[in-house]
């Protein structure tokens, strides 16, 4: 599931790497002992370099294969996307879909934000997928006020506290493995996109 495309590690590796990203997603960076992971990856995995190496630069590893996964992802999305408003909902529906397709990125992602890890001083230089794809080119029929770096991130931490807590509803909270739900909050996350970027007049 983990495979990027651009691995050159060993079986070993690669079983170590998966199964640190799924214990980090689970518990933290904090809780989750090398132990743990070497014990869950399995006896073939114990010589991986990856646990000779120790957690800090597996934890590294796991950021480094969240960030090329994630750039690759949106390239891919940027290429068919259209050059008007409609071609910015399709990033925003691969910024949704990538999070709903890997929950494990917005998982890691949440225990950093309750201060996991924090004496680790990465990931760095990392820039998100969706803030490259929206500012490195022109947009036509939005509004010239549009700060899209601020609008990538808006849209990120919608998606991540939609993908951590769903959304209310008449029997507590429906998450993004609802279709309906799914729907609905892309629905919304358009309109309320559109309410800002879109300039008077156009419809593209």
């Amino acid at each position: 599931m983990w495979d990027d495309g651009t691995a050159d590690g060993t079986e070993a590796d690669e079983r170590v790497l998966n199964t640190a990203i799924r214990l980090f997603a689970e518990l933290g960076y904090d809780a989750t002992s090398l132990d743990l992971i070497a014990h869950a990856a399995g006896a073939e995995a114990r010589e991986s370099r990856l646990l000779r190496d120790g957690k800090p630069l597996l934890y590294r590893a796991v950021f480094d294969r969240f960030r090329t996964l994630e750039e690759t992802y949106f390239e891919t999305a940027a290429k068919d996307a259209p050059g008007g408003v409609e071609g910015v909902h399709r990033l925003v529906d691969a910024a949704v879909d990538f999070t709903v397709a890997y929950p494990e990125v917005n998982a890691v992602w949440g225990h950093r934000a309750l201060k996991d890890a924090i004496d680790l001083d990465f990931p760095d230089g990392f820039t998100p997928g969706l803030e490259t794809a929206l500012t490195s080119r022109t947009w036509t029929g939005v509004r010239d006020d549009v700060d899209f770096r601020f609008l990538a991130w808006t849209v990120i931490w919608q998606v991540m506290g939609f993908a951590g807590t769903g959304l209310p509803c008449e029997t507590g909270r429906a998450h993004s493995d609802d279709s309906p739900a799914l729907a609905y909050f892309r629905a919304q996350l358009h309109e309320l996109i559109d309410c800002r970027i879109r300039a008077p007049g156009h419809t593209g």
